[in-house]
């Protein structure tokens, strides 16, 4: 169901911001989650690349950000495990 792929990745998406305040480990992240994190962003862009499932979705500009830097992350990480 992608409601509760979007739900699952929302609460993973909050440990990660709790977390990396306190501390700087790796992240390790699958291609599920990072598709995930990315559709998240997607629908809370003010301009998406596909249409939004939801008019009115909204999230704290922390998550979103932290969700970015989530993949950032794992794109840099991936990119020196060449």
């Amino acid at each position: 169901d992608e409601l509760l792929d979007y739900r699952m990745a929302l609460v993973r998406l909050m440990e990660f911001e709790r977390e990396t305040r306190w501390t700087a480990a790796p992240l390790t992240a699958t291609p599920a989650l990072l598709a995930a994190l990315q559709a998240i962003i997607n629908e809370v862009m003010d301009y998406p690349p596909v249409p939004r499932h939801c008019h009115d979705s909204y999230l704290p500009k922390h998550l979103i950000e932290a969700a970015q830097v989530a993949i950032e992350l794992a794109k840099k990480q991936k990119g020196g495990d060449r």
